[in-house]
């Protein structure tokens, strides 16, 4: 979901939007979500741990590597931290698992930090897909 700001006095109305221009919605027609469904890609940055549960605090089942692209269905904060559910990536094509988005906090875990991932806009458009995970070369 893109950033909502205050467009009429009063706080009635606010717009919705990713980049610019956007939608007007009626202040009450907005509430607060806890997670974002939906299909994520994502490449990797830096070593990033996967676990099997959600809590960043869980076992690490094992590590994704720099230049993977993954895609997740699931974003939400758990535990003050930025989680992504994996559906498949391009190192393992194994499905399942959580990985955060951050390696660390700068200020405050939801709102950003250290990044790990970089959310792609789409499906990667040069890596073709095969099989059950996307082809991915270095």
């Amino acid at each position: 979901m893109g950033a909502l700001e205050n467009v009429m006095e009063g706080g009635q109305w606010l717009r919705l939007h990713e980049s610019s221009g956007g939608l007007v919605l009626p202040e009450e027609a907005v509430r607060p979500c806890m997670d974002q469904q939906g299909s994520f890609f994502y490449g990797v940055l830096s070593k990033a741990p996967v676990s099997v549960q959600p809590s960043p605090t869980s076992a690490v089942l094992c590590f994704l590597n720099p230049g993977t692209v993954l895609e997740a269905s699931e974003r939400t904060v758990v535990d003050g931290v930025l989680r992504a559910r994996i559906i498949r990536d391009s190192q393992r094509g194994a499905t399942g698992g959580w990985v955060s988005e951050f390696k660390r906090p700068v200020f405050d875990p939801r709102l950003g930090g250290a990044a790990q991932l970089l959310r792609l806009r789409g499906p990667p458009r040069s890596l073709g897909k095969k099989g059950p995970c996307y082809a991915f070369a270095c």
